[in-house]
Parts: C-alpha cells; sequence; structure tokens
C-alpha cells in the first residue's frame, strides 16, 4: 500500500509511541536494573531515563567515571536544535546533538549528562557515572542537565522543569548528587548566555542555585 507523506509521517509516530510505551511498561518490571550504564528508577521520586539504546546512540569513543556523588548540577539549553515537541522530534534531535559534540567538535560522547525534551522524557546522555563535556572546569565534579530548545524569551514546559528538579532529588536519593550540591546555570560558570535568559531566571529561584547560597 502507497501512503502519502502525512501518512507516512503518522505512522512511523505511532511506531515510535508504540515503542516508548513498551519500553515504559518494561522499566516499570525493571525497578533497579541497569540499561546501558544508567539506571531505571520506578520509584515515585525518581522519573524514568529514556536510555541510549531507546534514542539509537553511537557508543561512546572513551569513558572516564565521575566521582560520586558530585557537587554541582549544570543547567543548559541547546539553543539549537530548537524545542521538540514529539518523541520522533526528539530522538532526531539527540542524534543531531551526538553527531555535533562527536565528530563536529570531536568530543568523546555527546556532551550532556541527561537532556530533557518536549515529549515530557529525559534521554540518557552520559549518564550518572561519566564525565560529561559541558561546562570547562566543571565536568568532572558535575552533572549537566540541557533542555532541548532556545529559552531566551521562553520557559520549557512545566512538565519539562519538573522532570529536572525530579531528577536532581533523585539523583541525591541515589547518591549521585551531594545533598548540599551547588546549582548553576551554564553562564554561572562560563562565558555563555546558556541557558537562555528566561529559563536562568527561573533556575535562580530555584534550591541550591549559587547566588541564593552567596546571600545565606
Amino acid at each position: 500500500m502507497v501512503t502519502g507523506c502525512g501518512q507516512t509521517e503518522l505512522v512511523s509516530e505511532m511506531i515510535t509511541r508504540a515503542l516508548l510505551a513498551c519500553f515504559v511498561l518494561q522499566a516499570a518490571n525493571l525497578s533497579g536494573s541497569e540499561q546501558i550504564g544508567a539506571k531505571i528508577i520506578t520509584a515515585e521520586i525518581c522519573p524514568i531515563v529514556l536510555p541510549r539504546g531507546f534514542w539509537g546512540a553511537n557508543p561512546p569513543k572513551q569513558q572516564h567515571k565521575l566521582d560520586l556523588p558530585v557537587p554541582e548540577v549544570i543547567i543548559h539549553h541547546t539553543y539549537i536544535p530548537k524545542a521538540a515537541n514529539t518523541t520522533q522530534e526528539c530522538i532526531a534531535d539527540m542524534k543531531s546533538i551526538q553527531h555535533y559534540h562527536q565528530v563536529t567538535k570531536g568530543w568523546d560522547d555527546i556532551g550532556y549528562n541527561f537532556v530533557i525534551c518536549g515529549d515530557a522524557n529525559i534521554y540518557e546522555g552520559r549518564g550518572w557515572y561519566n564525565i560529561g563535556a559541558h561546562a570547562t572546569k566543571h565536568n568532572s565534579r558535575s552533572i549537566g542537565i540541557a533542555f532541548i530548545g532556545d529559552y531566551t524569551e521562553v520557559l520549557p514546559s512545566t512538565e519539562m522543569l519538573d522532570l529536572a528538579k525530579q531528577l536532581i532529588v533523585c539523583g541525591i536519593e541515589r547518591n549521585f548528587i551531594d545533598k548540599d550540591y551547588v546549582l548553576y546555570g551554564h553562564r554561572d560558570v562560563g562565558k555563555t548566555e546558556c541557558p537562555g535568559n528566561t529559563l536562568y531566571g527561573e533556575i535562580c529561584t530555584w534550591p541550591h542555585h549559587y547566588i541564593k547560597q552567596l546571600s545565606n
């Protein structure tokens, strides 16, 4: 049967949604198990992280282990790619980011530890255990969390923001992040506008942001 372009895209998205539903169901039955280097944790405090195998990541050139728990969390936005809303688009963006970091820039892997996309899912980058490449001089002491999109003038969705908060709390609970961690926006530790003015204003209100720490 020959389908039109719109129908082909619809079928592809339906297949992606079915795969996602299947993965989430499997994750619910694998509480505490290892998946491609990231723990799938289904306790209420810990959101599900879609592993590298789900989005078709290329293998890292090499890996260096973090000394856990880390004392810092650093928030980013990707700026490019722009915001994506479907799982199919998010997977394509993850592959694009990895290609840019790994091939164009010559890094070992995608730079971020975790990436949050507009389909309200967390995607595994380098995960909890491996040093990222997202903030010079801070990589070996931090977890880097990126939001796909440009958040200079708009915020990520409430669902995306909540996922980041849940991921941080999960990291503390599982001893990946120190309970007295310091939260930074990328611009706090580097010469950049990342994570965008609007998102930066939001995270300045979160617990543990370094400006709050200075004022205490």
